[in-house]
This record gives structure tokens, C-alpha cells and sequence, in this order.
């Protein structure tokens, strides 16, 4: 577990140390799920226009996203998990609702599919399960506790509220970027955490560097969704589960370099979530209606 007075410059050394504490188990990712969606994200993106959207914004940053806090507990996966349902539903309603889901109920319930007893983490593969298959109960059903309860849930923890539609494994940055920017959904991914992602305040600019070795840094579980644009390109937006110190408020842009590192990384498994039935460019008037609407 991640000591919780650990000042955030200091968390990819205590990674390096102490790979089992961010909460991805990615040691016991199974993939043969997640395999399963083949290379159906190239499919899915390649079949957007792209550009054939109105009014395309330069920057897409919602502000609504609830910025996550895991504390002590190795929880990432199912903090970044309900974080992609709650964007995923709300864009569903078009803006009209915005529930927490049951961070705890998605990470002991995926974490009881992958086998693992204790605060150990969870795998990608029971986290693409359990927003497709299983289905995310709301917060209230199982609040998030300040310290790992141990490993039995509560029968209301079982509810289901809300589904992901689809899920489409990504595999490399055009089909990472044409996700986001024609707004398909949030990004599920676990990925290296190396001191890299530490560096700077608001973008993470590249990702391994010279140190190329396994043994550098913890996995960890995160969120990709939204963008803003500088003079090196676009650059999709991270949702940390590490609170509002770490990062500009939580999150950070990723450069494409850094991005197309941590996508070629062996260890790295990218799963696109979608309300959608099937693929469609997002009428972006539509977000800038919303974002009007927002400031009122």
C-alpha cells in the first residue's frame, strides 16, 4: 500500500521499491479476454472521419471529472475503473446525470475474478469484465473506507447500476488518439509508473527513457480522456488516482512521444470503454452547449 504521507515527488522511487504497492497486479494480467477484442479498436477508429465533426475544439478538459483519491489502499484499478463508467453513463444522459460508482465494489469484486486475496491489486482483464459484463453499483452501496476492509463484500456491493456498452482493445497512439478525439469514451489503462510520470507539473514528456528494463517502476492503473494541444501536438489528458497533489489538480497532459513509449511497452494493456452501440464522431456543438451551460 502506498504510505499516505508520501509527498507525490517521492511516489516512483517508492514504486521502483515497491512494484506490488500501486495496485495493478500486472504480474497476473491474464489478457486472454482483453485478447479477444483483437485488433477491433483499429476497425472501430478507422471507421470516423475524422474532422467531420462541427466545431472541433482545440482543448477538451471536463471539469466535472471527479478527481480520485486511493489513499493507503492499492486500489487503482477500480478508482480508474468507475471513473470510465461514470464518464461513460454521463455521456450517455448527454450531461443530464452524474453518479460515483462504487469504487471498493470494483476492485474487490475484480480482484475476487482474478483470484487475489488481500490488497493486492486487480487485473485489466477483470476490470474490462466487470464494466462490460458485471456492472458498477453506486457508491452509497459500498462506501470507500479509509483502510482496506479485507476481502468480504457486501451483497449490496453486487448491484448493478450501470453497464459499459463496449470495449475495444488499443494498441497503438493513432487508434489511442482517434478514441479520444472523436470522443468514443474514456481510455482504461495499465501501464509502467516511472519516475518520468513524476517529472513536471502539468505533462508527463516522455515516459521510460534510457532506463528500458523491467525492473524500473510499479504498475499502475489510470484513466485517459480529453486533450489540449501545445506546439508538439495533441495531448491526450491522465486522470491520476493519487488526489489533487499530484500533477496540475490530478492529472496531466502526455506528450506523443511519452505516449507512444508507454503504448509500445510490453506490459502496457490500453482498453477504450464506450457507451456506444457502434462507432460515432461526437457533434462537438453539443460540448460547447455543455461547457456554456457549465458556467452559468
Amino acid at each position: 500500500m502506498i504510505p499516505t504521507d508520501i509527498r507525490p515527488e517521492e511516489l516512483h522511487l517508492y514504486l521502483h521499491q515497491h512494484p506490488e504497492a500501486s495496485g495493478w497486479a500486472w504480474t497476473r494480467e491474464n489478457h486472454v479476454n482483453i485478447d479477444r477484442l483483437g485488433d477491433a479498436a483499429t476497425t472501430w477508429c478507422n471507421a470516423l472521419p475524422m474532422g467531420s465533426s462541427t466545431g472541433h475544439p482545440a482543448e477538451f478538459l471536463p471539469t466535472w471529472i471527479k478527481i480520485e483519491d486511493q489513499g493507503p489502499i492499492s486500489s487503482c484499478g477500480g478508482n480508474s475503473l468507475t471513473s470510465c463508467g461514470e464518464v461513460c453513463e454521463r455521456n450517455e444522459h448527454r450531461g443530464s446525470q452524474y453518479r460515483q460508482f462504487s469504487r471498493m465494489a470494483a476492485y474487490q469484486i475484480s480482484k475476487r475474478r482474478d483470484g487475489i486475496r488481500g490488497d493486492g491489486g486487480m487485473t485489466i482483464d477483470s476490470g474490462v469484465w466487470y464494466a462490460t459484463q458485471h456492472g458498477f453499483a453506486l457508491e452509497a452501496d459500498y462506501p470507500y473506507p479509509a483502510r482496506f476492509p479485507g476481502d468480504n463484500i457486501p451483497p449490496q456491493a453486487f448491484g448493478k447500476e450501470f453497464t459499459v456498452e463496449n470495449a475495444r482493445r488499443i494498441r497503438d497512439v493513432a487508434s489511442f488518439m482517434q478514441w479520444l478525439t472523436t470522443n468514443q469514451g474514456p481510455i482504461f489503462i495499465g501501464m509502467r509508473w516511472t519516475k518520468w510520470c513524476d517529472n513536471e507539473r502539468d505533462f508527463i514528456r516522455t515516459f521510460l527513457g534510457p532506463q528500458r528494463n523491467d525492473q524500473h517502476g510499479g504498475g499502475h492503473a489510470v484513466m485517459f480522456y480529453g486533450w489540449t494541444t501545445n506546439n508538439v501536438g495533441v495531448c491526450p489528458i491522465v486522470w491520476n488516482s493519487w488526489s489533487t497533489r499530484w500533477g496540475n489538480q490530478g492529472r496531466k497532459a502526455v506528450f506523443p512521444l511519452a505516449l507512444q513509449e508507454m503504448l509500445a511497452d510490453r506490459i502496457t494493456t490500453a482498453v477504450g470503454f464506450t457507451w456506444r452501440r457502434k462507432p460515432e464522431p461526437e457533434n462537438w456543438s453539443f460540448w460547447q452547449n455543455f461547457q456554456d451551460w457549465m458556467k452559468r
